[in-house]
């Protein structure tokens, strides 16, 4: 009698050269989404820096015209991007959150306010209590590589670029 004896079903388990494979193509397909995704990611600071600007501007002009006192807006230029201040001399005023408190733009590299004549140094703008401003003029913004913006601080505020 003889005896037959049984195949026995090995299982293959991956090599190291195929294990090394598939760990360089992940890393490879990551590197190239952190890379798009960091210029997705500034993309969205800039724009959100925008935002907090427009929605400052439009506060200081609302301000102004509800309390019916002239509100002044300080644009500064800082080591880390650029600073914005509302102030008035309102008493009223003074229990608002928002005044006197520095809100910051990292995201955005230069302001510039561009009226009919030039301004040097911080950029004042006066929003009186009718809720025009002076001088007359629009804030022009950007960032690295993502162009300019330009602000209209006319009656409504409105954005381009």
């Amino acid at each position: 009698m003889m005896m037959k004896l049984k195949k026995t079903k090995t299982k293959r388990a991956f090599t190291l050269i195929e294990v090394i494979v598939c760990i360089s193509l992940l890393s490879l397909i990551g590197g190239l989404f952190a890379y798009k995704a960091k210029d997705l990611f500034s993309v969205y600071n800039f724009r959100s820096d925008k935002r907090k600007l427009i929605n400052s501007v439009e506060l200081a002009r609302h301000l102004s015209v509800s309390y019916r006192s002239d509100v002044e807006m300080l644009i500064t230029e800082e080591k880390l991007g650029y600073s914005l201040v509302i102030k008035s001399d309102e008493p009223a005023l003074e229990d608002h959150n928002m005044l006197f408190k520095k809100v910051t733009f990292t995201h955005i590299d230069n302001v510039s306010y561009l009226t009919d004549k030039k301004i040097e140094g911080p950029i004042k703008i006066l929003f009186s209590s009718s809720g025009w401003l002076f001088p007359a003029g629009s804030l022009q913004i950007s960032s690295k590589g993502k162009g300019a913006s330009t602000i209209d601080l006319g009656i409504n505020i409105s954005t381009s670029g």
